[in-house]
């Protein structure tokens, strides 16, 4: 289900006429993607250049609406990003996409909890003035999923909010000229104990599988286990955890590995699935525990040449 949430009349139809009449008046640029020049094949809008006493006015209204954002979407918010005043004409969209929260991303997006859209102008069937046609904001299910789109509903003060991670678009605009602000809420960077807890047991979890890798490895490594445990530190962990395949018990659980050219021996076939986002922090901390651990073994290593020489 698409979890979406509409606060209607967060600004009067006088304010959001004013605005419009503002915007009107700045100058703007083509609005380009996170961290990226302008893709008008993917988004083309424009971006307006707003004073800094309007940019503040929107910030507080979005911030005043923070507590009710984050106890719907059950999120921990911190604050919002700085305000987006674009505007639709003719021909201008945004393909389907995600604003962030997405697992397979690592830039800045993945702190991204909620978007949020402000609509300032009214959307109509037929050219009328202070109206738009088409510039439709529809959300989309999970992938795979037979939920029908979703479209919002786009009074001009309205609200809607969304979790960062749902796939949305906006349609070609046919008429008229489309006003809108968009921000997007970012999680606490202080997370809260339960979490805390969260990750350390996904900790442990990754650290026991890795044990397990080991441990049934060492059957196929002619210089026992003590050598292996030595050699393991020269693995590559991938970012997958997968489920052992053929060769090994099915209820074991390991990380998926690469061999640096070591000559051991790999352990059966490995089936890659879907992970949490938890699992993936664990597998890159412990990630970084084997890289320190190959670096101490390496200064051990070359402090017993030198006491040879």
């Amino acid at each position: 289900m698409i979890d979406l949430l509409h606060i209607a009349a967060l600004i009067d139809a006088r304010e959001c006429a004013a605005m419009r009449a503002q915007l009107r008046s700045v100058a703007g640029a083509a609005a380009g993607l996170l961290g990226a020049k302008p893709e008008p094949l993917v988004r083309k809008t424009t971006r307006l250049a707003i004073p800094p006493a309007l940019c503040s006015r929107i910030t507080d209204l979005l911030m005043a609406q923070k507590e009710r954002l984050a106890r719907h979407f059950a999120q921990n918010l911190a604050t919002c990003e700085e305000p987006q005043f674009l505007r639709y004409q003719p021909g201008d969209f945004f393909v389907p996409h995600q604003d962030g929260n997405t697992p397979l991303l690592r830039d800045d997006s993945r702190f991204r909890k909620v978007s949020a859209v402000i609509f300032l102008s009214a959307p109509a069937a037929e050219p009328l003035p202070e109206t738009y046609g088409g510039g439709d904001l529809m959300l989309h299910g999970p992938y795979g999923s037979r939920e029908p789109p979703v479209r919002a509903d786009a009074q001009p003060g309205t609200l809607v909010a969304f979790r960062a991670e749902t796939t949305h678009e906006v349609t070609p605009v046919t008429h008229g000229e489309r006003f809108a602000i968009v921000s997007w809420y970012r999680r606490s960077m202080f997370r809260p104990r339960r979490e805390h807890a969260l990750q350390r047991d996904a900790e442990h979890q990754c650290q026991e599988r890795l044990h397990v890798v080991v441990r049934l490895t060492a059957a196929n490594n002619r210089n026992g286990l003590e050598s292996h445990v030595h050699q393991v530190c020269r693995w590559r962990i991938g970012v997958s955890i997968g489920r052992f395949g053929e060769g090994v018990s099915s209820g074991h659980v390991g990380v998926a590995t690469e061999l640096s050219g070591d000559g051991i021996h790999r352990v059966g076939m490995e089936r890659h699935f879907g992970l949490q986002q938890r699992d993936r922090l664990a597998a890159a901390l412990l990630t970084k525990k084997i890289v320190r651990s190959r670096a101490r073994l390496a200064l051990i290593q070359r402090a017993r040449t030198l006491q040879v020489r």
